[in-house]
């Protein structure tokens, strides 16, 4: 299931980096690349993930170097105000309760 859900992200990514309207968009592609990559090691269907992001990264013309996740992952920074309580609460909380602030 994770596995998807990046993989879904990824294409979501791809897409935006392929505007180049979101600058933010070709490093958490790398960031799912990555995760994919290092999955696909154990995991076949994991692979045919990867190849068809990089199939639609090649057919819209986005190209970003990839790395490992360890690489790819600064966790050092970035993180500041995130509130990872949030987070699992609203995970806790079911699949039908987004609301719109």
């Amino acid at each position: 299931m994770q596995s998807y859900a990046t993989y879904v992200a990824a294409t979501i990514h791809v897409r935006m980096a392929a505007q180049r309207s979101h600058p933010e968009a070709p490093s958490q592609l790398r960031v799912c690349l990555a995760a994919l990559e290092e999955n696909s090691v154990t995991n076949p269907g994991v692979k045919r993930m990867h190849r068809a992001i990089t199939g639609l990264m090649s057919r819209l013309g986005v190209a970003i170097e990839v790395t490992s996740v360890g690489e790819t992952l600064d966790l050092s920074s970035g993180l500041e105000g995130f509130d990872l309580d949030a987070v699992i609460r609203w995970v806790e909380s079911g699949p039908n309760t987004c609301q719109d602030d």
